[in-house]
């Protein structure tokens, strides 16, 4: 019965009928706290998503961490064989 009434209350103010005041109070109220409880649950449901959004990036991020580290340790090895090939220094070493 309440919603119902809610539901004619807040169709009374919205074609510009008289209303009392209470029942405007009451009207923006009740759509206050379903606004904030709306809201509360988008920003729930944002933050779930980007919970498990988050692992996923996080382990690629680590894997890209690996990629790097192992580049790092080889890149200079090769660009320094390359310099000694293109010196002709390189076979030097093995005589």
């Amino acid at each position: 019965m309440l919603h119902a009434q809610a539901h004619y209350n807040r169709e009374r103010i919205r074609r510009g009928a008289t209303v009392d005041k209470t029942v405007c109070r009451k009207n923006l109220g009740r759509l206050t706290r379903l606004y904030l409880k709306a809201e509360q649950e988008r920003q729930h449901n944002y933050l779930k998503a980007r919970a498990a959004g988050s692992a996923a990036a996080l382990c690629s991020c680590c894997a890209l961490a690996v990629v790097f580290s192992v580049l790092e340790q080889t890149v200079p090895r090769v660009v320094s064989c390359a310099v000694q090939l293109l010196t002709g220094t390189f076979f030097s070493q093995f005589a």
